[in-house]
């Protein structure tokens, strides 16, 4: 899948994410700025579709705003650095990325953590009074990516003609299937 193209619609945005569709309106409103969805599908009577990257970034939010984080600092953060971070470990399966971002007086910071070296650098600059955040949040870049690229995957296999699927891919689809829609 590439992880760019603006091909998922918003009832499958709202199913992945889980957040209500009048919270992902509010969010996507170009007059406030929020989360800029791509030109794709944008207009009068088209459906606005939305990349696995803006997915992620949704997911992101949902999560930053239940801990009290405001939707406009989460922006700024998201298109500053954090959606190049999502692509990296979206790409990057076996890698740990995390973003700590950090609240002091001056205001947020976002910062990539990626393995035991830069975060005992982090733990070493921490030590230091000068450099000492007032509080930090950090979130999984990596979890967010694998929780959001299953089901957009499933989603797209879920559109793939029956005659054309593997005898492995026909066997995966009727245990997900059976799983996820138990008979009463």
């Amino acid at each position: 899948m590439d992880i760019n193209e603006p091909i998922f619609t918003q009832a499958e945005v709202l199913k992945v994410t889980r957040i209500s569709a009048k919270t992902l309106q509010n969010w996507i409103d170009p007059s406030r700025g929020i989360f800029k969805v791509g030109g794709h599908g944008i207009g009068k009577g088209n459906r606005r579709l939305y990349s696995a990257v803006d997915v992620m970034g949704l997911v992101l939010m949902g999560h930053l705003v239940a801990l009290g984080v405001a939707p406009t600092i989460i922006s700024a953060l998201f298109y500053q650095d954090i959606r190049s971070w999502l692509e990296q470990a979206s790409q990057d399966g076996a890698g740990l990325h995390v973003c700590r971002i950090e609240f002091d007086e001056e205001g947020p910071v976002a910062r990539l953590l990626l393995g035991d070296r830069d975060f005992r650098r982090w733990l070493a600059d921490h030590q230091n009074p000068e450099l000492r955040r007032f509080a930090h949040i950090e979130v999984n870049l990596t979890d967010i990516s694998a929780y959001v690229r299953q089901p957009l995957q499933d989603i797209l296999d879920d559109e793939k003609d029956e005659a054309s699927l593997t005898a492995s891919e026909k066997a995966v689809r009727g245990m997900r299937r059976a799983l996820l829609n138990p008979k009463e």
